[in-house]
C-alpha cells in the first residue's frame, strides 16, 4: 500500500458524526462497519489519470456480504471491473461463493464492526476497503484505502492501491425523507449512506 497524504482539512471531517439524529445505526465511524444485518455491501467506483502513462482509467469495485439467507448461505461475491477511457478496453472479475459447485458458507468476506473494514479472501489473493488509521490506530475520518486485486476474464492481472478521502460529507440515502433506511432485497429498514464528488 502507499502512503497516504493526510485528507483536507473540512469542519465535518470528525468522529463522532451524527448523519440521522435519532438512529444509532447512523453515527460513524461505526455507520461504515457490520451492524448485525443480514447484507453487507459496499461499492467504491472512480476515474483515475496514470501518472506515468497519461491515460484516463475508471473502476469499480464491489464487495457485497450476504449472510443467513435460508439460514445456510454466505452467498458472498467480490467485483472488479477496469475501464481504459483512452481505448475503450474493459476487463473484470466477478468471484463469489454462490453453490453449486462452491462451498456453503464460506466466508471470504468479512466486515469489521465499529469501522469500515472489509476483506475478501481468494487464495492468495486479498483486497480490501478499509478506514485509515493514524499511528494511535485510530480512524481518520473519512480517509479510505483501498487494495484491489484480481484475474480479468482477459486472464491479465489486475490490481489497484488507492487512497481516496471524502471530498464532501456523507449524505442517507433518501435525504431527510427517509433517513436512510431503504429496502434491499426483502430487508426493510436497511441503512444506506452516499458519498458524492
Amino acid at each position: 500500500m502507499v502512503d497516504c497524504p493526510p485528507p483536507p482539512a473540512a469542519p465535518w471531517r470528525s468522529y463522532p458524526l451524527v448523519l440521522v439524529p435519532d438512529d444509532p445505526e447512523m453515527v460513524f465511524p461505526a455507520a461504515e462497519g457490520h451492524q448485525d444485518v443480514a447484507t453487507d455491501t459496499y461499492y467504491a467506483s472512480g476515474i483515475l489519470d496514470g501518472v506515468d502513462s497519461g491515460r484516463r482509467y475508471a473502476f469499480l469495485t464491489i464487495f457485497a456480504k450476504n449472510e443467513r439467507i435460508f439460514s445456510v448461505l454466505s452467498a458472498d461475491f467480490y467485483v472488479l471491473a477496469f475501464f481504459d477511457l483512452d481505448t475503450g478496453r474493459y476487463d473484470t472479475t466477478s468471484e463469489f461463493d454462490l453453490p453449486p459447485g462452491h462451498a456453503i458458507n464460506s466466508d471470504n468476506i468479512n466486515v469489521t464492526r465499529g469501522r469500515l473494514d472489509v476483506t475478501y479472501r481468494a487464495g492468495r489473493r486479498v483486497s480490501h476497503i478499509q478506514a485509515r488509521q493514524n499511528e494511535a490506530g485510530e480512524p481518520v475520518p473519512f480517509a479510505y484505502e483501498l487494495e484491489l486485486i484480481g484475474r480479468g476474464r482477459t486472464g491479465a492481472e489486475m490490481a489497484l492501491s488507492l487512497c481516496a478521502d471524502a471530498l464532501k460529507p456523507p449524505q442517507p440515502v433518501g435525504g431527510a425523507t427517509f433517513g436512510g433506511r431503504i429496502r434491499v432485497m426483502g430487508q426493510d429498514n436497511t441503512r444506506g449512506i452516499a458519498f458524492g464528488k
